[in-house]
């Protein structure tokens, strides 16, 4: 398939677009239950955002173009053994992870740790996740020795 047929995930433009839109998506729907007292629970809603990105990522979303890299034997295999990911499907644990680090920085933000170091603490995930999304990088640099649970 030729790269601009779609959307190239060799690309780190496309990348980091999908990674930190996945992000922000995460972080607003938190924010909107927080706001709603707890009414409107984004659960389902995160779950199949991590299940689309997972979908794109390991190449099963036609809308983007996988790079060799993208195949479930090589970027799966990567995140099955450096998450021991046990049968989850590889696409999802790797987002899980990833929408729990959003998560984990909206609540240091609601308990007073400054926005600052929020935000930088989360940007260097997100720059260590689009790194190893591109096949450039192991991801213990954003993972803090994290395991996602099968």
């Amino acid at each position: 398939m030729l790269k601009n047929a779609g959307k190239y995930l060799g690309d780190p433009t496309v990348v980091s677009e999908l990674v930190r839109g996945f992000v922000s998506r995460v972080v607003g729907l938190r924010a909107t239950w927080h706001e709603s007292g707890g009414a409107a629970d984004p659960t389902e809603e995160i779950r199949q955002l991590v299940r689309d990105m997972g979908d794109v990522f390991l190449g099963r979303d036609a809308r983007y173009v996988p790079q060799p890299f993208n195949a479930r034997h090589r970027l799966g295999v990567m995140i099955r053994v450096a998450l021991s990911s046990g049968d989850k499907d590889p696409g999802e644990a790797f987002f899980d992870l990833l929408a729990r680090c959003a998560l984990q920085s909206s609540i240091d933000l609601d308990a007073g740790k400054p926005a600052a170091q929020v935000q930088a603490e989360l940007e260097v995930k997100v720059q260590a996740a689009i790194e190893f999304l591109l096949g450039r990088s192991q991801p213990a640099a954003w993972t803090d020795g994290e395991k996602a649970t099968p």
